[in-house]
């Protein structure tokens, strides 16, 4: 489709649909345009904002995205997991009371993948802690040292 082709109504659905495209971006590609043309276009037919709060955060989120900023996860992941833009994204801190970041090259970043791993790395640690503290007290297991057996645990090693 051409820029003139397509039609005001298409603009305006696609504009106001946002429970199937949620960034700009998205709704710009359904109907054939890029996301500057798109939301200039919007602009020209008189569409105001983008209805229902669109790129904030609900109550339930609040927790994961502040996890991933204080982790490092890069703006543009954030923004997937999300499915908001980037500069949106970059918005949320200073309602959070979050710090901002280092600027430029040097940032270091990482991707959702990377930080669920280290997530996930970080819960069975601290789960496995709480279960060998238990099986301590319970006196199902013995105590450890530095690695190195004590007690009847050093004897049915010898056998």
């Amino acid at each position: 489709m051409t820029l003139s082709r397509i039609s005001a109504a298409h603009i305006r659905a696609a504009w106001l649909d946002t429970e199937n495209h949620r960034t700009i971006a998205a709704a710009g590609r359904s109907v054939g345009l890029s996301r500057m043309q798109f939301y200039v276009r919007a602009k020209e037919l008189g569409l105001g904002a983008r209805p229902h709060g669109h790129g904030k955060l609900r109550p339930s989120q609040v927790a994961l995205f502040k996890a991933m900023w204080t982790d490092g996860v890069s703006l543009a992941e954030i923004g997937r997991v999300f499915g908001v833009d980037p500069m949106t994204v970059s918005s949320w801190p200073p309602k959070y009371d979050l710090p901002r970041r280092q600027k430029g090259p040097h940032q270091i970043s990482m991707k959702v993948s990377e930080w669920r791993e280290a997530h996930l790395a970080r819960a069975m640690a601290a789960s496995a802690r709480i279960e060998q503290a238990a099986m301590i007290n319970a006196g199902m297991s013995d105590k450890r040292r530095d690695n190195r057996m004590v007690g009847s645990e050093h004897a049915r090693a010898a056998l």
